[in-house]
């Protein structure tokens, strides 16, 4: 806000004027306050988000309108009037403006996957407070000058003048090689979207943040207190670096897990450091130098391998999987051959420069005792597969039978065997089950035979007596995806987009020999990409038919929306741009920023068009008309692209956790509206001259529709 209002004073050079225009923001960011509370929409990261990204939008309104009455004033109407006819000649091209930005976060609204939660309240926030500018704009703003008796005027400065004629020199060139404009715009518009695909694309952005998670990983037989060694070790190296504030050990299993919501399953030959760095080692690429350090001495960690989950993505952090990027997965019917694909693929993968960490979920292998249940044994006693899995969990992993309290802390009451009954094969076999009840072929209940002395012992069985135990290896989780198994290959991309990590790991998964049955299907990213891709590109399709529907409805014709809509492509140059300079791969905050430029950029196309049409017919000859018409529109375009550039501007500058959000939006916004100035200063103008026809005639307000 602080630097629109800057460039208001610049630009209007009278503090009155200035005054009066910046009032909009307050006025606009209050009421929507108020929306939100009946919105029941929370100040968050996203709607706060809306509100920053419209501050600089909020007076474009009132710029138009305040520099028409400034006009028509200088015409020595009377004040009342000059305000009459001043906000009547502009209403209708700021309606049209403001509600072309409004209409095309409607489709924000209504889209479905992991976009449209994250942006909703931003798409609220941001088009109720435009809808109270517009407001403030046509009903506040000129009762303001008349209550102040103020003209809305401009300082005088020449330089104004200079710039509007060079301008207009400029614009008569363009209008004599029309042919050299349109094909220059085509050309930079096909390079532009040339340069987008080699950004690369990506769901969302890496998390800035000054933390990384180190995975410590041992043999599947490892017992806890090799594991305690290893994390022991690790823990040294953290305490030796510098850059470290604080880290947190999580090791072994949960017993609790599986009664919570996170989805990651901990493992008991596992262990995961949470390094938190000091302040600011973003910023300074502390957490690569440290990563790089722990890599090179990880041979001191003996026993277990190191894995680093750093620039973890925002969609991997929202899932809390807690594991690096999902690159692809190999679905097959047999775990065994699916383990060595993937042992293949992850060895094709691992000298890769872009891919670090490179490992497979799904095919750990660890030695077992499989129990194989005698069906016929075990119905016969009155057991069923269930029931001796239950007693087998109980005797090994025990079971919780109360709560010991004391001090007000409560600890679980596990009960299971002693470690020498439960320690081998032959401790399980005579491990003892009470028997169910058995039933005749006409499911009648059997009464028990013999001594009634012995019925105890009738009722126990030994679980060799209905299941043998042999020793075996199988794997320890099995994943299935539309009900068929799979293995999922992750790795930590590294100098490299999403996409261009996955398309590695697929041509390398292309030289698999792949038996029949077998296949590479996309990962969970993957997935999310092309939904969210699919879902925005649906909504830019919405937003510009949209945004058609309401000039042509202004307009009253079809010809001049379209005149205008042709800027809207060319757009891409900025962004294109800044993107390949910059490295930032092409997320979906970048496409949510294209739908809001759609909206944005039109707003000066219809100012142009609108008074050009209004010269015209005054009788000017259609090339003098243009020029005129553009000539006059130059301070109010160029004033609020500044304020709308300068009040995102500092989103494209933030830090802090979540700053890569904010930046590629803003990014994006900023970057677009500064190529649109160009296209619509030029191109605009143009095409107008070749959709009205080469007649030098005045258009005839009956021809405009047609």
């Amino acid at each position: 806000s602080a630097l629109a209002l800057m460039v208001l004073f610049v630009g209007l050079r009278n503090t009155r004027s200035a005054l009066l225009i910046v009032i909009s923001i307050p006025v606009s960011i209050v009421a929507t306050m108020a929306f939100m509370a009946m919105g029941k929409v929370s100040f968050n990261f996203m709607s706060i988000g809306g509100l920053a990204v419209g501050a600089g939008m909020m007076v474009d309104a009132s710029i138009v309108v305040l520099e028409s009455i400034h006009r028509h004033s200088l015409q020595k109407k009377d004040l009342l009037a000059a305000v009459e006819s001043g906000v009547a000649e502009v209403s209708a091209s700021v309606i049209s403006g403001t509600f072309t930005t409004v209409v095309v976060l409607i489709p924000i609204l209504f889209m479905t996957g992991l976009a449209q939660r994250l942006f909703r309240d931003f798409a609220f926030t941001l088009g109720v407070s435009l809808m109270i500018s517009l407001l403030t704009a046509l009903i506040l703003l000129p009762a303001l000058v008349i209550l102040t008796r103020s003209r809305g005027r401009y300082g005088e400065k020449k330089g104004s003048s200079s710039v509007q004629w060079a301008y207009a020199r400029s614009l008569g060139w363009a209008l004599d090689h029309r042919t050299v404009v349109v094909g220059t715009c085509l050309a930079v518009f096909v390079l532009s979207a040339w340069g987008v695909t080699r950004t690369g694309f990506q769901v969302l952005p890496e998390l800035d943040e000054d933390q990384f998670t180190m995975r410590l990983i041992l043999p599947p037989d490892a017992n806890i207190q090799a594991v305690e060694t290893a994390v022991d070790a690790a823990e040294a190296l953290l305490k030796n670096r510098p850059e470290v504030q604080a880290y947190v050990t999580d090791a072994g299993v949960d017993p609790k897990a599986e009664l919570t919501t996170v989805q990651t399953v901990a493992k008991p030959n596992e262990a995961r450091i949470l390094v938190t760095l000091r302040p600011g080692s973003y910023e300074r690429g502390d957490r690569e130098k440290v990563i790089a350090g722990l890599r090179s001495n990880a041979d001191r960690v003996t026993g277990a391998r190191l894995e680093f989950l750093s620039g973890q993505s925002f969609l991997s952090r929202a899932l809390g999987t807690g594991e690096s990027t999902q690159l692809l997965r190999l679905v097959g019917d047999d775990l065994t051959t699916l383990a060595k694909l993937a042992d293949e693929l992850v060895a094709r993968l691992t000298g890769d420069a872009h891919l670090k960490d490179v490992t497979s979920r799904g095919n750990v292998w660890t030695n077992q005792i499989q129990v194989i249940v005698d069906r016929y044994q075990a119905a016969a006693r009155g057991l069923s597969v269930r029931d001796i899995a239950q007693a087998l969990q109980t005797a090994v992993e025990g079971r919780i039978a109360g709560k010991f309290i004391r001090e007000e802390k409560e600890t679980d009451i596990r009960v299971r065997l002693r470690p020498e009954d439960r320690t081998s094969r032959d401790d399980l076999k005579l491990l003892p089950m009470r028997l169910g009840q058995r039933h005749d072929a006409a499911d009648q209940p059997l009464v028990a035979r013999g001594n009634p002395g012995r019925n105890e012992d009738d009722r126990v069985a030994l679980l060799e007596q209905v299941a043998t135990l042999d020793p075996g290896r199988g794997p320890r989780e099995i994943l299935r995806t539309d009900r068929r198994r799979n293995v999922t290959i992750n790795a930590n991309i590294v100098g490299a987009a999403f996409s261009n990590g996955e398309e590695k790991a697929t041509e390398a998964a292309g030289a698999l020999q792949l038996p029949p049955g077998y296949e590479v299907q996309a990962g969970r990213e993957r997935l999310e990409l092309m939904s969210s891709i699919g879902s925005l590109s649906l909504a830019l399709l919405v937003a510009a038919m949209l945004t058609y529907a309401v000039m042509a409805v202004q307009f009253e014709s079809v010809r001049w929306p379209f005149v205008i809509m042709l800027v809207a492509p060319t757009t891409i140059a900025g962004p294109a741009l800044i993107f390949n300079l910059l490295g930032i791969p092409i997320n979906v905050l970048v496409l949510i920023g294209a739908v809001v430029l759609i909206g944005l950029v039109v707003n000066n196309g219809i100012l142009m068009v609108d008074y050009t049409l209004t010269v015209e017919r005054s009788g000017l000859p259609r090339r003098d008309a243009v020029i005129e018409a553009c000539r006059v529109r130059l301070h109010p375009i160029l004033m609020s692209t500044g304020t709308t550039v300068f009040g995102v501007l500092p989103l494209c500058f933030s830090w802090g956790k979540g700053a890569a959000l904010r930046t590629s939006l803003a990014l994006t916004v900023n970057a677009g509206l500064i190529a649109s100035l160009f296209f619509t200063l030029f191109l605009v103008p143009v095409l107008y001259s070749l959709a009205a026809g080469r007649s030098g005639k005045p258009v005839d307000p009956a021809d405009i529709g047609k």
